[in-house]
This record gives C-alpha cells, sequence and structure tokens, in this order.
C-alpha cells in the first residue's frame, strides 16, 4: 500500500494514497486500518492525535499532531 505523508498549515499530518490505490472505500477503510494499526507509533511516536477521514475523491487521513490536539476534536489514545 503506498501513500504520501506531509505536513501542511495548522500541523497537520496528512497521509494520502496514492491515485493508483484509489479505487473503493473499501480500499479507504483498508488504509485507514493500516495507518492506524502498523505507522502511527512509527510516524508520532505513540502520542495521542485525532483522526478525519474524508471519504472524497482525494481520500486523506488527517493526523492531528500532539500539539493542537486539545482544539481538534476527539483523540485517540
Amino acid at each position: 500500500m503506498n501513500f504520501r505523508l506531509q505536513y501542511t498549515e495548522h500541523s497537520y499530518l496528512v497521509a494520502t494514497l496514492c491515485e493508483e490505490e484509489q479505487r473503493n472505500e473499501t480500499d479507504l477503510l483498508d488504509f485507514s486500518n493500516y495507518v492506524l494499526n502498523h505507522k502511527l507509533s512509527d510516524i508520532l511516536e505513540s502520542k495521542a492525535l485525532a483522526l478525519e477521514v474524508r471519504k472524497n475523491n482525494s481520500p486523506k487521513l488527517k493526523l492531528w499532531t500532539p500539539k493542537c490536539w486539545k482544539s481538534c476534536g476527539s483523540v485517540l489514545m
């Protein structure tokens, strides 16, 4: 599974599926689970974060870094 990671304004870390991987909602769910279960501890060193999944033409996971999570809603531990 291929995806890009980048920081954007407001301390977002955005993981975006590469276009060839964007097929259907099942792929988006698999991508979400893959990132949550296998990558976040490496990316954010197991710190608290909030998650938003967008279902549109360019599925993304928006991961809030611990620096700003208090203003961003739910927190996953």
